[in-house]
C-alpha cells in the first residue's frame, strides 16, 4: 500500500473543507475528505520540524581562519524521526585552497560534506546519514587552508512522497508513527476503531516532534589578521549579548493560561575561570561551575506561561543572569555552543 502525502496548498483539492462534509450521514467521505486527512497527517510527518535549524551570521571578518586542519564550531541537533536523515547546508564564503568539512554523526552512522572555496561564492550541499538511531546528531565544522565565512544556514530536508515505510520510530519518544495508506479511507470502507487510535496516536507522536528554536556555536579559532577587515579576535565561548539576544515570542490567545510548555537546553560548556557563572532560563537556575572541564550539559525544563491570565502578547528572554555577569564575562561566557527546542 502507497503511503503517499499532498501538499496543504496543491490545489483547492488538497484541501480538508469541513463544509464538505454531510450532516445527514454519520461518517461521510465527499470529495475524499478523509482520505484528505490521512494525507495531511503524512504531509506532518513528512515536514514537521523541518526548515532551518541553525542559521549563523559572522560579522566584521569575525570568521577568518589560516592555517592546518583545526575544529571551529559544533552544534548539537535534535533528531526528528528514524527517517529524517538529511541535512542541506548553505554558505558564502571566500578563501584560497580554503576547506569548511562538515560532519554529521548519529550513533553510529556518520557522513561527510566538503566545501571548497577559491573565490567569493555561495555553495549548497548536501548530507545523508546511513541510519539515524539516537536523540541528538552532532554537526561539527573542521576548517582548513585560508578561508573566510561570512554566512552559513543547515536545515532539515523534509520526507518525499510516498513515505516509505508502514511504521517509523519516533526516536525522541517511546513510539511509532504510522503513515496512512492511500487506500485506508477509501468511499463507504469502514472507519475502524484501530483507525481511530491511529489517528490519535500519530497526532500524539506529532505534538511532541522538537522544534528548534536556537541553535548556535562559539568560534574556536586564534586571533588574526584578516586581509580584508585587519585585527580580528574570535570568540570560542557564545558572547553575553549573543545570550541576551535569545528571546522568545508567543502569541497568547483566550483560555490559554497555564499552558504547559516542555523545552530541551543543550549546552557545550567549560569554565576555566575562578568564577562559577549563574544564569536561569526560564524557571531553572543553571551552574557552570568553575574548572569545568569541556562537556555537554542538557536540561529538561517545563514553563507554565502567562499562569496570571494578564498577558495578550508575551515576549520573554531565554536568558537571565543572577546576579550580573561580572566584567571577566564582558566578552565570552563560558557557553561555547547552545541548542534549544520546544514541543
Amino acid at each position: 500500500m502507497t503511503n503517499s502525502y499532498i501538499l496543504p496548498l496543491e490545489g483547492n483539492n488538497a484541501q480538508l473543507e469541513p463544509d464538505a462534509f454531510n450532516s445527514t450521514r454519520d461518517i461521510s467521505n465527499l470529495d475524499n475528505q478523509l482520505s484528505k486527512l490521512g494525507k495531511l497527517q503524512n504531509y506532518n510527518f513528512a515536514y514537521l520540524g523541518t526548515g532551518p535549524i541553525i542559521t549563523q551570521h559572522f560579522e566584521d571578518g569575525v570568521f577568518y581562519y589560516s592555517g592546518t586542519t583545526r575544529i571551529a564550531c559544533q552544534w548539537r541537533i535534535p533528531t526528528l524521526s528514524a527517517n529524517h536523515k538529511s541535512i542541506n547546508i548553505t554558505l558564502k564564503g571566500n578563501g584560497t585552497s580554503g576547506n569548511a568539512l562538515f560532519t554529521l554523526s548519529n550513533a553510529s552512522s556518520s557522513n561527510t560534506k566538503n566545501f571548497v572555496f577559491n573565490s567569493s561564492k555561495y555553495d549548497q550541499g548536501s548530507i545523508t546519514l546511513a541510519s539515524v538511531s539516537a536523540e541528538y546528531s552532532l554537526l561539527t565544522l573542521t576548517v582548513s587552508g585560508v578561508i573566510q565565512l561570512d554566512y552559513l544556514s543547515v536545515e532539515y530536508l523534509p520526507l518525499t512522497s510516498p513515505l516509505a515505510e508502514s511504521k517509523v520510530s519516533a526516536i525522541y519518544m517511546n513510539g511509532f508513527f504510522y503513515p496512512f495508506g492511500d487506500s485506508t479511507f477509501l468511499s463507504n470502507q469502514p472507519l475502524s476503531s484501530a483507525i481511530g487510535q491511529q489517528l490519535i496516536n500519530n497526532l500524539r507522536i506529532l505534538q511532541r516532534r522538537p522544534r528548534v528554536l536556537f541553535c548556535a556555536s562559539g568560534l574556536d579559532l586564534p586571533s588574526a589578521t584578516s586581509p580584508t577587515f585587519g585585527a580580528i579576535k574570535p570568540q570560542k565561548g557564545l558572547t553575553i549579548n549573543d545570550l541576551f539576544a535569545l528571546n522568545t515570542n508567543f502569541i497568547v490567545w483566550k483560555n490559554y493560561n497555564r499552558l504547559s510548555s516542555i523545552y530541551k537546553l543543550v549546552m557545550y560548556v567549560e569554565n576555566l575561570t575562578e568564577y562559577d557563572f549563574v544564569f536561569k532560563v526560564f524557571n531553572q537556575e543553571i551552574t557552570i561551575t568553575s574548572g569545568s572541564i569541556p562537556q555537554w550539559v542538557e536540561y529538561d525544563l517545563r514553563v507554565i506561561f502567562n499562569d496570571n491570565n494578564s498577558e495578550n502578547y508575551l515576549s520573554m528572554p531565554l536568558i537571565e543572569f543572577k546576579p550580573k555577569p561580572q566584567s571577566i564575562f564582558t566578552n565570552a561566557s563560558p557557553v561555547l555552543s547552545i541548542s534549544f527546542w520546544g514541543w
